[in-house]
């Protein structure tokens, strides 16, 4: 599957980009820009060291969640 680079931080003038399969980030609230990625990505910026997600994640502004943080 091709891979895409989805803005997940409209209101940033640095750029915040999920680069993943495209039918796997999903925008869930335009306001608070939150998404949900549902494979593994990458997180790129320009300004912040890149973040890598595995399987699932959650991204709002300013925050980002990798669910192997949560795993026991």
């Amino acid at each position: 599957m091709e891979k895409v680079k989805v803005n997940v931080a409209p209101s940033s003038v640095e750029g915040h980009y999920v680069e993943a399969p495209s039918s796997t980030v999903i925008m869930l609230d335009e306001v608070t820009e939150s998404f949900l990625i549902k494979e593994d990505s990458k997180l790129v910026t320009k300004n912040h060291t890149d973040l890598e997600l595995d399987e699932f994640g959650h991204i709002r502004y300013s925050e980002g969640y990798d669910n192997a943080e949560y795993e026991d």
